[in-house]
């Protein structure tokens, strides 16, 4: 439990003879609460890339941030790892009895080219939340919730991203801002990489994930700026959809926090801005061109109903 796995990888790991068992991160079984991934990678490992499947626990916490995971199910050469090799990128719980509660949340996480699932309940009762997720080119569904969860549980799907896939999602999942809205389309137009090149090669030197263009949003895409935000840092007027943010045309991250901002055109050249605040008291606000340009700095006073206008 309480436990902080950063910037690590797993890759090839097998167990014969029936190779069905070997995953790269394991928080399952009877694992204690607050685990926590961050910058993980889990490749090629025979069984599932995370496993999180309960036995002797329940009712138990996981978190993932910035993991990537690809090509599970299969042995380093490539080939299939038979019929015991599950191939899940993220399996986010399941038990035996089908009814322990392993709720995991992921943000910011890359599933691809795994031989089954991408993100996958198989069959978790906890609570699962997909947070600017990405999943491309999964043999199985790229996400998977749909089997109903236990009393007070619940699965939010957000600002997610699904290209060359599918999904199984049942009708309780909280879905919001995701790709497959009907106000989005996806072509590979949309990103500035389909081409995996990088994707397993050395880390920064700090540790960190090593920059890659794949699956990273590409300038006109209709994704960027599309998300709404779930409280994570993001850059531009509205967090992207996906786990890749882009910086490309942007360069100021969002503080404005939860303050009725609204920005509005009165005529044909005046630009209205109009914002809240909590008192009554000066304000100060900046304004900055998306190229990270400040254009302006100023004190501003109240008027009536605590709103600030310049």
């Amino acid at each position: 439990h309480d436990n902080q796995i950063i910037n690590c990888d797993s890759y090839f790991n097998a167990d014969p003879t029936d190779y069905g068992d070997a995953d790269g991160f394991a928080p399952k079984l009877d694992v204690g609460s607050n685990n926590y991934f961050y910058g993980c990678r889990a490749w090629y490992n025979v069984d599932d890339g995370w496993d999180g499947y309960m036995r002797g626990n329940n009712d138990v916490t996981t978190v993932l941030e910035n993991c990537w995971t690809w090509g599970n199910g299969y042995f380093k050469d490539g080939t299939d790892g038979g019929e015991k090799a599950n191939g899940n990128g993220f399996k986010v719980g399941g038990s035996d009895d089908k009814n322990l509660k392993h709720n995991f949340t992921l943000i910011n996480c890359l599933a691809f080219y795994n031989k089954a699932k991408g993100f996958d309940q198989n069959n978790n009762k906890g609570s699962m939340f997909f947070y600017n997720c990405t999943g491309y080119g999964n043999k199985g569904n790229d996400y998977s919730i749909p089997l109903t969860l236990a009393s007070g549980k619940t699965a939010e799907i957000k600002n997610c991203v699904l290209y060359n896939g599918k999904r199984n999602v049942a009708s309780f999942v909280d879905q919001e801002r995701n790709s497959w809205d009907t106000r989005f389309s996806v072509d590979a137009s949309d990103f500035l990489s389909v081409d995996t090149t990088g994707i397993s090669g050395p880390r920064k030197s700090d540790g960190s994930l090593p920059d890659v263009e794949f699956m990273h949003l590409a300038p006109g895409s209709d994704l960027i700026n599309a998300g709404i935000d779930l409280g994570f840092p993001y850059l531009g007027i509205a967090p992207d959809l996906g786990a890749f943010e882009t910086t490309i045309g942007v360069g100021v991250p969002h503080q404005l926090a939860s303050s009725g901002f609204r920005v509005f055109q009165s005529g044909s050249q005046s630009i209205s801005l109009r914002f809240g605040t909590d008192n009554t008291q000066t304000a100060s606000v900046s304004i900055y061109r998306l190229n990270g340009q400040q254009i302006l700095t100023k004190n501003l006073n109240a008027v009536p109903e605590g709103m600030h206008e310049t």
